[in-house]
């Protein structure tokens, strides 16, 4: 096992220093890869998401 972490915090108290590891490692799998992750997250929704509410809104205006 890799002893995996969430909590980017946790993750680097428990593992910085460790044999085999190197700080920049550190940074981009717990910190700068779930900022990326979530501004690409947001920027697809932003580009993609269709409201619902706002579907069926202009659905009951094209049958009236």
């Amino acid at each position: 096992m890799t002893g995996m972490y969430f909590n980017p915090a946790m993750a680097s108290g428990h593992t910085m220093g460790c044999r085999g590891t190197h700080a920049m490692e550190h940074f981009f799998v717990y910190w700068a890869g779930p900022f990326l992750g979530s501004y690409v997250a947001i920027t697809l929704d932003q580009a993609f998401h269709v409201d619902a509410e706002q579907k069926a809104k202009d659905g009951k205006k094209k049958a009236e």
